[in-house]
C-alpha cells in the first residue's frame, strides 16, 4: 500500500521510487 505513498511524492521528486 506504498503505492499511494510514491504517487504523492511523484510531485515531490520520486525519493520512495529508489
Amino acid at each position: 500500500m506504498k503505492n499511494l505513498n510514491i504517487i504523492d511524492r511523484v510531485d515531490a521528486g520520486a525519493d520512495d521510487q529508489c
